[in-house]
């Protein structure tokens, strides 16, 4: 999550949270694999934070749609077509 996030406390217990600054915000959607996490590239704060719970991040570069306001979870269906 952002830091600073106003919505972290209504999370139920024992969900696992992995905080982002700020201005990496775009990252903190990400999309959750067996293998790892993949995540927008361009933001080495945020990859660092979720590598250093032992998860492997692919850093996807996905500023196409970004740029059309989407990000990852936008493109997760896609995934299962693969």
């Amino acid at each position: 999550c952002v830091d600073g996030w106003p919505y972290r406390s209504l999370l139920p217990s024992g969900v696992g949270v992995i905080t982002v600054p700020r201005e990496e915000a775009y990252a903190a959607n990400v999309v959750a694999t067996p293998q790892g996490v993949l995540m927008a590239a361009g933001f080495s704060k945020a990859a660092a934070a979720v590598a250093a719970t032992g998860r492997h991040v692919t850093a996807v570069d996905v500023s196409a749609f970004r740029r059309a306001d989407g990000s990852m979870t936008c493109l997760s269906v896609l995934l299962g077509l693969c």
